[in-house]
């Protein structure tokens, strides 16, 4: 296949959403998004405006198509999951013209607030290609933010507190996405690394950061059960467990009162004591 400068493929590609074929289009995604980011040269300054809007539509055409699949009532299924399906490939695409829009400042070095920025969007991409088990996809989109963390894991002296505790909130997600990238991948040593990495800024968890951290810790911990490694699953399902104790309950949403009971519940009756004994 072809592949087309981004705005000249970007600019058609909304209309031919809304006019369905998407299986079509997830194809010509895919192979867009092996070309990009686009690296730095006076074509891509020169139209960084345009990749920007592009990917910003973009983006927002993909939140619309999530948020119109989960709620249609007048759409076949056959009609939902077809859009369902473009939604991952649509949000990675977007985030890598952004990416190329403004992903790096003079002397083609990452600036920190472009690093914020797109941190947040691929985050955010990254988790709906890992609920689609689009795998190789997600960790393009890791490759990316790895080096965003790189950037926010630096400290700088002009910039106020409010600054720093936003870099390392989303140091912390960025973590969490990887752990829960590295389980799917069947490579628990790296989600053992990755969870190290996310309680070393444990200090920076807000009640979100909390709730996404324990709902992923123990979504791990059941899937080793279900595969009765009980020793690994008492170390994963403990850490969701101690991860909600070290917040204050009250600050957390109503459900949280739930996943705590289903935690303690996996670990009381469907993990053996002797493995309690021995986990750390």
């Amino acid at each position: 296949m072809t592949l087309t400068f981004p705005p000249a493929f970007a600019s058609t590609l909304s209309k031919r959403i809304e006019a369905g074929n998407h299986a079509t289009i997830i194809g010509e995604l895919q192979a867009q998004i092996l070309g990009l980011p686009l690296k730095t040269s006076t074509t891509v300054t020169a139209r960084q405006e345009e990749l920007d809007r592009l990917g910003t539509e973009l983006w927002n055409q993909a939140t619309r198509l999530r948020r119109d699949t989960s709620i249609s009532n007048n759409q076949s299924k056959d009609s939902a999951a077809d859009k369902n399906n473009v939604v991952p490939f649509l949000r990675a695409y977007a985030f890598l013209l952004l990416d190329s829009a403004g992903g790096r400042g003079p002397n083609n070095v990452r600036q920190r607030k472009s690093c914020i920025r797109l941190m947040k969007v691929t985050l955010k991409a990254a988790r709906v290609c890992i609920e689609a088990n689009e795998l190789i996809i997600a960790t393009v989109l890791l490759k990316l933010a790895a080096e965003y963390e790189d950037v926010l894991s630096k400290g700088t002296d002009d910039k106020p507190e409010k600054d720093t505790e936003l870099a390392d909130g989303l140091r912390a997600q960025y973590f969490a996405v990887r752990m829960s990238l590295s389980w799917r991948q069947d490579q628990m040593g790296m989600a053992e690394h990755m969870f190290e990495k996310c309680r070393q800024v444990r200090k920076s968890f807000t009640s979100t950061i909390t709730e996404q951290l324990a709902d992923l810790l123990y979504e791990i911990g059941k899937a080793m059960l279900a595969k009765r490694d009980y020793e690994v699953a008492t170390r994963w399902l403990e850490r969701a467990f101690d991860v909600l104790g070290e917040q204050d309950l009250d600050m957390l949403g109503p459900e949280i009162g739930e996943l705590r009971l289903s935690i303690m519940q996996s670990l009381g009756m469907h993990v053996p004591f002797t493995w309690r004994s021995s986990s750390g």
